[in-house]
């Protein structure tokens, strides 16, 4: 069963556990372009709406400390490589 969850302040997590990376990315990307068709207007200004997603992927032998870190970093990058990007940590 897909989990979201609030995560800090600005941030979510979406756990996906019956999805590859691959597939996540897809999803990511599905919803980074989705949150760029919306278009906030007041009066007479429109704004625009973009995400950065980070993606990462469950390896047997770590926890879901390390996947949320892996995700995490992930975000980071997108974020200090221009926003408004999904970026997937192998």
């Amino acid at each position: 069963m897909d989990k979201v969850a609030r995560w800090g302040g600005e941030e979510f997590l979406i756990f996906l556990p019956e999805t590859n990376k691959q597939q996540a990315s897809h999803l990511a990307e599905k919803l980074r372009l989705a949150i760029s068709d919306i278009k906030l207007t007041h009066k007479t200004h429109t704004l625009t709406v973009t995400v950065s997603l980070g993606v990462s992927e469950y390896q047997h032998q770590s926890d879901y400390k390390d996947l949320v870190k892996q995700a995490d970093l992930a975000l980071y990058k997108a974020k200090e490589s221009g926003r408004n990007q999904v970026i997937c940590i192998d």
